[in-house]
């Protein structure tokens, strides 16, 4: 087993024996991707009381107790079923699959991920009051941030199909590459801008339109691989 480290999100990638110590280190990975060829096993951990405690967490009581107390091995296909990895996929694909992964979360908003990942292990752990004083913690943060703010405005013009006049930023730029006029947040650069708009309103229009729907296909994609990535592992028995 190996793990890879992506934007404060850990990897397990799994492409053997899995048991003992090994794991005890899978367990506490947030996301477990497995070859079909995989084997698990508790037999052999150091720490029985912990192994058994996070698989509880994970898996329900009754499963952690059938895996610790039976020491049993089981396959691949059986740990997809029981909740205990993610993803099983080819031992040929295994590679491909973990760097794709991880191309994914690093692609992510990097402060929105590690207050994802908090929320949901807080789920299992808090009160249902205090997981949503921590949610409500994470958003008014993450609503102050500079890649927040400066997308902010110009995102709810998308939303309503207006052309935008932004600042010539680089991440606004690549951002809103359609019905949009960029301009020097200088006062002549503001007012070339909205005399360019004032030109091209008919084509910066219908380029919005079109803008917005791309940014939403995004966004469903986005939310999809979010919530399949961050989904807490199957309930108890």
């Amino acid at each position: 087993m190996r793990e890879i480290a992506s934007a404060g999100v850990v990897i397990a990638v799994i492409d053997g024996p899995c048991a003992g110590a090994e794991l005890e280190r899978a367990l506490h990975a947030d996301i477990r991707v497995a070859a079909d060829s995989a084997t698990f096993s508790a037999d052999g951990a150091n720490d029985v009381a912990a192994c058994a405690g996070r698989l509880a967490q994970l898996l329900g009581e009754a499963r952690a107790k059938e895996i610790v107390l039976g020491m049993r091995t089981f396959d691949a296909a059986n740990a997809l079923r029981l909740g205990l990895v993610t993803r099983v996929v080819p031992a040929a694909a295994l590679a491909d699959t973990a760097r794709a992964l991880a191309d994914t979360l690093a692609a992510l908003p990097p402060l929105a991920l590690p207050a994802i990942r908090e929320s949901v292990r807080a789920a299992r752990q808090l009160t249902p009051d205090a997981a949503l004083a921590l949610e409500h913690r994470h958003f008014c943060r993450l609503l102050t941030t500079r890649d927040h703010t400066m997308q902010r405005g110009a995102c709810e013009a998308v939303a309503l199909g207006k052309p935008i006049i932004t600042s010539n930023w680089g991440l606004l730029r690549s951002y809103f590459h359609r019905g949009t006029v960029h301009v020097d947040n200088t006062c002549a650069g503001i007012q070339a801008g909205v005399r360019q708009m004032q030109r091209e309103f008919r084509q910066l229009e219908q380029d919005v339109l079109a803008l917005q729907v791309e940014r939403e296909q995004e966004w469903r994609i986005k939310e999809a691989q979010l919530s399949a990535l961050l989904q807490p592992a199957g309930g108890g028995d």
